[in-house]
């Protein structure tokens, strides 16, 4: 299938009002679908092309739901073919390495030469079969530090993407949710568990637990090896030696208060795995993951469906490494404000 085609039928029922702006889109789309990773500048040839992609990005009926809607609809159709899939869910920071002058960037850390890096930051939800083949990008969320919080906390996002996924599955498909250590919070594990969601996240926080050890990792250091086995280290590509300890536990949110009363808290209760390599890999390369899940782990088998699962979360690391140094590089873009640069992410998205 050709980029035409695949653009064609992905945005089949995409709309802005007007047939122009449509046209318009499907145009500019092809011309970046074969030079993604050049500047509008140098990707678009013609110069009246080029003024109309720049007047598209500033109309306000072209927006980045309209094309977020219309590629969640074809991902979700994607899903219905899929009895089990991930959602992996990651942030990333979107500098911008053009301008300074563009308008309504924020500060995302870290400097560029003397000056503070200004940019804004993307939540993504990536749709993976359990075969290794993406499948879309369910949910996006951008937003800039220099306006005032779209959540209380921006910790918030995560809870609010896993919601919104699971609105737009397909029923018949089953979510696993996979996440990194800055989703190890107790609102988002809270709010799988009272939604009755599958999740694995990797553990971030040494948390008072129930039942006697106190602490998290001084009950799996207490814990017997449950198997010892070989696993495939990406880095070394290679099989290594690696133990494995699984198991339940259960804590309460310490800062949870209800009507007052600070003794009433909120609890969970959910399966651990940790995994750690052994033998002769150097300290560097060692993996150590204790992960936090919703799945069974009454034996081996389910400890390795966890892991397996968890080391699909490398597609949305690959997946930032494209949209961002591979292959279309949307950090050069040199629209003048956040908002049309939020439109330029997604439409690359």
């Amino acid at each position: 299938m050709s980029e035409s085609d695949w653009l064609e039928k992905e945005f089949k029922n995409i709309e802005f009002g007007d047939k122009r702006l449509r046209d318009r889109f499907f145009s500019m789309a092809n011309i970046f679908s074969r030079r993604p990773d050049e500047t509008i500048n140098k990707a678009v040839v013609n110069f009246a092309d080029k003024k109309a992609t720049y007047r598209l990005f500033s109309h306000k009926n072209f927006s980045s739901d309209k094309i977020l809607f219309e590629h969640r609809e074809s991902t979700s159709s994607r899903l219905q073919n899929e009895s089990v899939a991930l959602m992996i869910h990651d942030s990333s920071f979107l500098a911008s390495i053009q301008k300074r002058s563009i308008k309504g960037l924020g500060n995302i850390g870290g400097k560029a030469g003397d000056q503070e890096t200004h940019g804004f930051i993307g939540h993504y939800s990536l749709a993976v079969n359990i075969n290794d083949v993406p499948l879309g990008v369910m949910a996006l969320s951008t937003w800039s530090r220099a306006y005032d919080d779209m959540w209380e906390k921006e910790s918030d996002r995560w809870a609010e993407a896993i919601l919104e996924t699971e609105k737009h599955c397909p029923k018949g498909t089953k979510l696993i949710h996979v996440a990194d250590r800055e989703a190890d919070q107790f609102e988002v594990l809270f709010t799988l568990i009272k939604n009755n969601k599958d999740f694995i996240i990797r553990s971030k926080h040494d948390r008072i637990i129930e039942n006697g050890d106190h602490y998290l990792r001084w009950h799996l250091n207490k814990k017997k090896t449950d198997h010892e086995f070989k696993i495939f280290h990406t880095k070394l590509k290679k099989d290594v030696d690696a133990i494995v300890k699984y198991g339940e536990i259960e804590f309460f949110d310490p800062s949870f208060k209800l009507n007052g009363l600070t003794s009433v808290k909120r609890k969970v209760v959910l399966n651990i795995l940790e995994i750690s390599t052994t033998g002769e890999v150097a300290e560097k390369d060692r993996l150590h993951w204790i992960l936090l899940t919703s799945l069974p782990l009454k034996n081996f088998g389910d400890a390795s469906r966890v892991i397996d699962y968890y080391k699909k979360r490398w597609h949305i690391e690959n997946y930032f490494k494209i949209l961002k140094d591979g292959g279309c590089k949307v950090e050069r873009a040199s629209l003048r404000t956040f908002e049309r640069l939020e439109k330029h992410i997604t439409l690359f998205s």
